[in-house]
């Protein structure tokens, strides 16, 4: 059964999300960074927030961040690794904030003030962006999660890019992942997929790349990549489905 949120935890969770995309917000990149760095940065700022890193939660995994370079689609260990002029990082976090999780990610350009502009990585960044707006204009109450992912799929897909199969957006509340999957791709009917309903918190997802769908697991035993190694990207938002229409969670606003 899909867990529905009372309308005190949707506001403990609206509270939490916006202090999550201010921790976003916050994470400033450039050339030369570790992604141990970036890591440490990211929980500090969730702490100073008033909540704890999700991730860490998770058993065996023990970073505030999950961050993915260039081919890195998901589940990104922080190491030693130092930034690139160029690179394309994916920052991945979650925080558990009064007893409820939220849950997002970007995709940006590291650059250097004398980065020119690259077409190619611009159009592929706006192409998660958009197919992540699309997504969320599809979480409506009476709709189904195949409506989510025929969205994603398509403006993917109309950017010239393929989305990942092998892995899924979710719910998340009470715990970091929750029923239902929500796929970047529509597989059979849209009628055979879950009915949304006012009151699903969910963790929409934007998993595409640039090359094949294929991915593989790294030598760390976490990191996911695309077989392929071509470049990877990771949109995502936490969203309440209500009677008056999708509301995002995870949206910037002025914390201190």
């Amino acid at each position: 059964m899909i867990p529905l949120k009372s309308a005190k935890e949707i506001k403990t969770m609206e509270v939490g999300g916006r202090k999550l995309a201010w921790v976003m917000g916050q994470i400033k990149i450039k050339p030369g960074m570790s992604l141990k760095e970036i890591d440490r940065l990211a929980e500090q700022l969730i702490e100073k927030q008033g909540g704890k890193p999700s991730f860490k939660m998770v058993e065996g995994y023990h970073w505030a961040s999950c961050l993915n370079v260039n081919q890195g689609v998901v589940h990104g260990v922080p190491n030693d690794y130092q930034l690139k002029d160029g690179d394309l990082l994916s920052i991945d976090i979650g925080m558990f904030y009064q007893g409820l999780h939220t849950d997002m990610a970007r995709t940006i350009r590291a650059k250097s003030e004398e980065s020119g502009v690259r077409s190619q990585d611009e159009k592929f960044l706006e192409a998660g962006k958009r197919a992540l707006a699309k997504a969320v204009q599809a979480a409506k109450s009476g709709s189904r999660v195949g409506h989510i992912s025929q969205a994603i799929e398509k403006e993917i897909k109309r950017y010239g890019f393929q989305p990942i199969q092998a892995l899924v957006g979710h719910g998340v509340g009470k715990k970091l992942h929750e029923p239902p999957a929500i796929p970047c791709f529509l597989k059979g009917k849209i009628a055979n997929t879950e009915k949304l309903k006012s009151g699903m918190t969910l963790a929409i997802e934007i998993i595409y790349t640039q090359g094949k769908p294929k991915v593989v697991v790294n030598n760390d035993g976490w990191t996911i990549e695309t077989a392929d190694e071509q470049l990877a990207g990771l949109f995502e938002n936490t969203v309440v489905v209500t009677k008056r229409g999708p509301i995002v969670l995870t949206k910037k606003a002025n914390y201190t």
